[in-house]
């Protein structure tokens, strides 16, 4: 992670479609904000409030990703600008590889291992834009990445582990 740091302190604001499969890519300061208010939400969540969103999610990964809403062990690391991340695991469950690759978020009770490691990620970042899944379209006057007909990278992540597709 620092060597990906080193070479580009995340995405500018330039383009809608982000650096990772069109989410943006996020600094060290906005990986730390938003990191800093998940911790914060999560302190204020009462014990059963916790207890029943945790209730909420589900893995296609079991035992490799906790099935938690938030976890302070979670670090974001490209956001979708809706509250979604695809971030680092320090805190994976017991099948699972600390510094993995998941999802987490608002809208993700569907946990997914994306990737073992940072650099199998990018790896799999690089394959899949030189794909035929991957294509620019139009949004708003912006171009924006597409994925084998899915428009969030998420969606698209969930669809390939359910087609049994592999990640790399």
């Amino acid at each position: 992670m620092k060597e990906l740091y080193s070479l580009c302190n995340g995405d500018n604001d330039t383009f809608i479609a982000g650096s990772f499969l069109g989410m943006k890519f996020l600094s060290l300061d906005k990986v730390y904000s938003e990191w800093n208010r998940q911790k914060e939400l999560l302190s204020s969540l009462s014990a059963a409030d916790l207890q029943n969103m945790n209730e909420q999610c589900t893995s296609l990964d079991p035992g490799r990703v906790k099935c938690h809403c938030l976890n302070n062990l979670w670090l974001p690391l490209a956001d979708d600008a809706g509250g979604n991340y695809i971030g680092i695991d320090l805190d994976p469950d017991v099948k699972g590889i600390s510094g993995q690759i998941i999802n987490f978020g608002n809208d993700e009770n569907e946990k997914i291992v994306i990737a073992d490691s940072i650099h199998e990620f990018v790896a799999f970042i690089a394959n899949v834009i030189e794909s035929d899944e991957c294509v620019l379209e139009e949004f708003e006057g912006e171009e924006v990445f597409v994925f084998d007909g899915y428009w969030h990278a998420l969606d698209y992540l969930k669809a390939r582990r359910t087609s049994g597709s592999e990640y790399s």
